[in-house]
């Protein structure tokens, strides 16, 4: 079962809520849109792909880069 971490400790999750917005401030343009229209709007690969007029392919490509980025930074709080 997972902890809910918002309740349990909520000084250390509201850090790590504002360590995601800055980390997410700081990807490239592009990749920062399609992160958050996936991620806060929701939509799908597709949906954006057809927004941006791009690829399926390029909208994968920058989710991807964007949660590894995420997690390679995240590290310490991860584990």
């Amino acid at each position: 079962m997972r902890r809910n971490y918002y309740l349990e400790y909520p000084l250390i999750a509201e850090e790590l809520s504002q360590k995601i917005s800055t980390l997410v401030n700081k990807l490239p343009a592009q990749c920062k849109n399609v992160f958050q229209m996936s991620r806060d709007q929701g939509l799908t690969n597709k949906e954006i792909a057809n927004k941006l007029l791009i690829s399926e392919r390029a909208v994968e490509y920058h989710i991807s880069k964007a949660l590894k980025t995420l997690k390679t930074e995240l590290n310490d709080y991860i584990n």
